[in-house]
């Protein structure tokens, strides 16, 4: 099974206790590419949700993966960009604090 979000992998240990075929976690996933590349220090970028719940950091922290979160002000500024612009095609180009131009797609 593959789990088209992220959140939804909150619940993804308990889920696999009720199916009968292999769940694909997403922290997994990334987790097998990560150490493809070599990598021991990661940025986790995405919803608040994403970054401040344990789903995705546990499993990474786990195979000794230094996971790194922004603080509280880029958490929801990121969080703001997913849900009010992203999610509306809305892409604010953003240098050095300053507005550059905005695209719509």
């Amino acid at each position: 099974m593959l789990i088209g979000a992220n959140i939804v992998h909150n619940i993804a240990d308990r889920l696999q206790r009720y199916i009968n075929i292999p769940l694909i976690h997403i922290a997994e996933a990334t987790l097998t590419n990560i150490n493809e590349q070599k990598i021991n220090k990661i940025a986790l970028p995405g919803t608040a949700y994403t970054m401040q719940m344990d789903f995705y950091k546990s499993k990474l922290v786990s195979q000794q993966i230094e996971t790194i979160i922004t603080g509280q002000n880029d958490i929801d500024f990121i969080n703001h960009s997913i849900y009010k612009e992203f999610a509306k095609w809305i892409f604010f180009l953003k240098q050095n604090g300053d507005t550059g131009a905005s695209l719509r797609v």
